[in-house]
């Protein structure tokens, strides 16, 4: 069994004397200058909000956090800018998520979209809950590759996840499998250590838990509506196959290849994304842009060419006005 935190230690105290549905609100005294509890006045400032900022949670330019989550602390109805994978290593909790509760027990994972209205309360010392949180914009650069090139559960949320906000959640039951237990600890130990290359370490990581969860845990695994009830799943397969085919992909293929119309498809992805066909293409190259000016050491003209780009003053130009500076700046400030 974990100790308790001395926060925890305090919550627990007030769930004793109030009950589960106690108000943290009630109690900004003890989180003042002048309370008991004022070393964890920031803390307590976030636990009360109902949209919660990346900037309150990561670290420089890692796009990866990992968190335990606080046991004895009321359920609190909040929304991330970030996606979240929340993960029960041992006790039982109940969950709130879209309105819709859920109990979690010891191996359940729930990944959630950005946006997407949840809470967990756990009031319990043998409950211990890890929250991966992972930013929305080095995501969808991450693992777009994953979302677009297969076809699955996940692969689905992904895609829909990037292209719009969602509010959905993909909730596997792991049998609390062992094995995947022991590599989210391996997750966590990488993520307080301070060896070389932990930024990479932590993001290939995730990627592959998502590959073990596919793998072992596919058939046991739910989605929230938004997900699973997709009206057509050509559709879906034609964002996919953009995001798949971004360099060289064009209207007239598509048309071919699905036996649309080019006017079916700009509607189909409009619908999708809330962006003409030809803004779609172009956030997704650079994105992959942006991606491969923080991660290689790629010549510019190389990467403008590597997303689909012939004319490098086209990329150098489109660049500067989607994000305000040129390629050689971004390189530089990241």
């Amino acid at each position: 069994m974990m100790e308790l935190l001395e926060i925890e230690k305090y919550l627990k105290q007030k769930y004793f004397e109030l009950g589960p549905s106690y108000n943290l609100e009630d109690f900004k005294n003890d989180f003042s200058e002048d309370g008991d509890m004022f070393e964890y006045t920031n803390l307590y400032s976030l636990l009360l909000r109902n949209s919660i900022d990346s900037s309150n949670f990561f670290e420089g330019d890692h796009p990866i956090e990992v968190f335990r989550h606080l046991r004895y602390l009321p359920a609190k109805e909040h929304s991330n800018d970030h996606f979240e994978v929340i993960y029960v290593f041992s006790g039982q909790v109940k969950a709130t998520i879209n309105n819709e509760e859920m109990s979690m027990k010891d191996g359940d994972i729930c990944i959630l979209s950005p946006n997407t209205s949840h809470s967990i309360s756990s009031f319990s010392d043998e409950v211990i809950v890890y929250n991966i949180l992972i930013k929305s914009e080095i995501f969808e650069s991450q693992f777009i590759d994953f979302a677009s090139n297969t076809n699955n559960i996940l692969s689905n949320f992904f895609s829909l996840s990037l292209l719009k906000n969602v509010n959905a959640y993909i909730f596997f039951d792991t049998n609390n499998d062992s094995h995947l237990k022991e590599y989210i600890k391996y997750i966590v130990k990488e993520h307080t250590s301070e060896r070389k290359y932990r930024k990479e370490m932590i993001n290939n990581l995730v990627s592959a838990l998502f590959i073990l969860l596919l793998r072992y845990h596919e058939e046991h695994s739910f989605s929230s509506s938004l997900v699973t009830d997709i009206k057509n799943q050509k559709n879906l397969d034609i964002i996919k196959h953009i995001q798949n085919n971004y360099s060289d992909v064009t209207l007239t293929s598509l048309s071919e290849m699905f036996s649309y119309s080019e006017r079916q498809i700009s509607r189909i992805v409009r619908t999708f994304t809330n962006y003409s066909f030809g803004k779609f293409v172009t956030n997704i190259k650079l994105e992959k842009a942006m991606n491969l000016l923080q991660s290689t050491n790629m010549s510019i003209d190389a990467i403008a060419e590597s997303v689909g780009y012939e004319d490098s003053s086209a990329f150098f130009r489109q660049f500067k006005k989607n994000f305000g500076s040129t390629p050689a700046t971004y390189r530089k400030l990241k």
